[in-house]
Formats: C-alpha cells, sequence, structure tokens
C-alpha cells in the first residue's frame, strides 16, 4: 500500500507495479521538495503521468493521476492533506 498524491487527492492504494512504485516515491520526493524550497522544476517531470492502484476497500482498480499543479498543493497542505510522514501509511519507522 502507498500513498498516492493525485488530483483526486491523497489516497491510499495497492500500487503493484515496480515501476510505478518507484514513480510514486519520485513523485512524493519532488512534492516534498516544492513544498520545501517553492521550487516547482522537479513536478514538471509528473505531468500528465499516471500511476494504477487498487483501492484496498472495493477492490477496484482505478488511474490516478499524479498532482503537479503548485496552487493544488499549496491548497492540500493548507488542509493537512500533505501532512503524512511517508508513502507507505502501515509502515512504522
Amino acid at each position: 500500500m502507498m500513498r498516492v498524491v493525485s488530483t483526486d487527492g491523497v489516497v491510499d492504494v495497492d500500487v503493484a507495479d515496480e515501476g510505478e512504485r518507484s514513480l510514486v516515491g519520485s513523485h512524493y520526493a519532488a512534492v516534498r521538495g516544492y513544498l520545501d524550497t517553492g521550487r516547482t522544476d522537479r513536478l514538471a517531470d509528473f505531468e500528465g503521468r499516471i500511476v494504477v492502484g487498487v483501492d484496498p476497500q472495493t477492490g477496484e482498480v482505478d488511474p490516478y493521476e499524479l498532482e503537479v499543479d503548485p496552487d493544488a498543493l499549496d491548497d492540500r497542505e493548507a488542509e493537512g492533506d500533505l501532512d503524512i510522514d511517508h508513502i507507505y501509511p502501515n509502515r512504522r519507522w
């Protein structure tokens, strides 16, 4: 299970594909980088990128577009949606 910062919000989904898991991790690092510095250059790499995840509650397979809009990220940060420790919701470090 991974947390995905998508255009639909922050969602916890099962991402089966290793390449897509890597993409989610890289995107999360870019989002954190933007929130920490205000620089948007790393977000541009994820424009239009989609990962496929399985909703653990419904079992449905859905596409999730990665969020790259700075205004949307700022709004989610202000609402506390991005106040997360890491992208693996069930892990305790």
